[in-house]
């Protein structure tokens, strides 16, 4: 009976989505074997919805928590290197106590220079790597700078090391495009493409006309959605400053939709700001912030006209252009990178250089005048879903050993 043992400390954002997709394929497929979980102690406190769902099905699946004092340790480190080497070593404390068949770490990206420098794992192992860069001058429009190269090939020397690793089984890439770039250069073709999971589910259209007699928005305007934790790389500023330069006749026509949690040291600026552009510029906005339940995602997506995906310089896939598809809403995107690249492709609104101002301006402003311009392929979006199915994750997870 085989043994799989999942390695996560974080629980937030897409951590708790990817290991609650995990845990109920492995639950309504009655998988054969033993699933444990290593993550934070602080997991059955913020997740009770996914303790139940572990309660209902009779399956073997084990929670373990990493201890209070062992993970209080590791978060509290403010050394970024002693903090990835402190991460490993509970990676392969628990792995020695668990002795599964193999293990996969969710999210690989810092752990690479402790596989490659630090203990050795107890077992075979894969990891969803997130970010690769090195691959980006593939992209139309990419200009890197030198630091962007160097960083690309820094990205590529350890990464290399690691894919040498008799131990490491598979690369779990979210970016498709950067497998067959990686198996290209490696002769050991570790690289797989690992699906950035999303379930579009059908819309309630009481819950979604109750939303909206919630948040009051007005019938008379365009909404556009930014969603997700708001904070300054999501490019919210940015978002802001370009709708205070608005001319009024503009702002009139304009509901933002603010959706997410705001970090602590945010929360004034940004409500003051809010306050005031709206006053100002006669602009609506709505915000709602704070933790959104998985069930309610998609009806802000729903009742949004565009959605802003408008980060800066943002490396990797985002869930924000998924949910965007799967609601067949335009985005108005930054053009960097591959979210860049996958807006372009499958045709889903505008990608832009989001760290330009009056780019932002004139974007915003194309858009209130002429919404028809953005004009989305279905086909296009369904394949992209496709990519992207909750099931194709679940099943190259459990299969990659």
């Amino acid at each position: 009976m085989k043994k799989i043992m999942l390695f996560d400390p974080k629980i937030g954002g897409h951590h708790s989505s990817y290991l609650l997709y995990l845990i109920t394929y492995w639950c309504q497929n009655k998988l054969d074997g033993e699933l444990h979980i290593v993550t934070s102690p602080q997991f059955p406190n913020q997740h009770p919805e996914i303790i139940n769902l572990i309660e209902n099905y009779d399956t073997i699946i084990k929670l373990i928590y990493i201890e209070t004092h062992e993970y209080e340790r590791w978060e509290q480190t403010s050394n970024v290197f002693r903090k990835i080497f402190l991460e490993w070593n509970i990676y392969v404390r628990y792995a020695k106590i668990i002795e599964p068949d193999y293990a996969v770490l969710m999210y690989l990206d810092n752990l690479q220079i402790p596989i490659l420098l630090g203990k050795s794992s107890p077992c075979p192992f894969s990891g969803i790597y997130f970010r690769p860069t090195f691959h980006y001058f593939k992209f139309s429009n990419y200009q890197p700078s030198w630091q962007d190269k160097l960083r690309a090939l820094r990205q590529k020397i350890i990464l290399f090391q690691v894919l040498k690793k008799s131990k490491f089984q598979k690369l779990l890439c979210l970016d498709f495009y950067a497998v067959d770039y990686i198996n290209q250069k490696c002769s050991n073709k570790k690289a797989i493409h690992l699906a950035d999971p999303i379930r579009i589910k059908p819309v309630n259209f009481d819950l979604l006309k109750q939303l909206k007699s919630n948040l009051k928005i007005d019938s008379n305007r365009i909404v556009f959605l930014l969603f997700g934790r708001l904070f300054p790389r999501k490019g919210i500023y940015d978002v802001l400053f370009a709708l205070e330069s608005l001319p009024k006749e503009i702002g009139k026509k304009i509901t933002l939709l603010l959706v997410g949690e705001i970090p602590p040291d945010q929360k004034q600026r940004l409500l003051s700001l809010t306050a005031k552009i709206g006053k100002d510029n006669e602009i609506q906005i709505i915000g709602n912030y704070g933790r959104i339940p998985e069930d309610e995602v998609s009806l802000y997506f729903s009742l949004s006209d565009v959605i802003l995906a408008v980060y800066q310089n943002h490396v990797g896939m985002s869930g924000i252009l998924l949910q965007a598809a799967g609601a067949r809403k335009p985005v108005i995107s930054s053009d960097y990178g591959l979210m860049g690249e996958i807006v372009r492709k499958y045709k889903m609104g505008l990608a832009i250089d989001s760290s330009n101002q009056q780019v932002l301006v004139d974007s915003l402003t194309e858009v209130v005048n002429q919404p028809e311009l953005l004009h989305l392929d279905t086909q296009l979006l369904d394949q992209l879903l496709e990519k992207n199915d909750v099931d194709k994750f679940c099943r190259t997870i459990f299969n990659v050993n």
